[in-house]
């Protein structure tokens, strides 16, 4: 099993069910895979997860109860690879959470890497 990802105000755990390995979000029920996959940077499960949203039209930017995004979240946590992959296909970087910060603000004390990746989106919607 898995160890809980202490350092989000959420735990996050996998385990695993007739053989198959499920996350389980134990305190916050809006937190989703991609959430997940966003904040620890995983590549191939962010590409599968994109994929499946934009086949079923759904969105790559669901909110949890803070109205914080998987690029907020990878923004905050540092994962550019992750953040780059969300923008490229539609993400926002304007969403606000609920004390109004967005990936725009997230990143403006960050990284250059992670403020190059924002730039360029950016410019992208213009």
């Amino acid at each position: 099993m898995e160890k809980p990802i202490t350092n989000r105000p959420y735990a996050i755990c996998s385990t695993h069910l007739n053989g198959q390995e499920i996350a389980m979000n134990v305190y916050d029920p809006t937190w989703t895979h991609l959430h997940q996959a966003a904040s620890r940077g995983n590549i191939p499960e962010l590409q599968k997860l994109i994929q499946e949203k934009k086949e079923a039209g759904q969105t790559i930017d669901p909110q949890d109860r803070f109205d914080q995004s998987p690029a907020w979240w990878a923004a905050k946590s540092n994962k550019p690879g992750a953040l780059e992959l969300l923008l490229q296909n539609g993400a926002s970087i304007y969403l606000n959470d609920k004390w109004g910060r967005n990936v725009v603000s997230l990143v403006a004390n960050s990284t250059q890497q992670l403020r190059d990746i924002v730039k360029k989106a950016q410019q992208g919607n213009k």
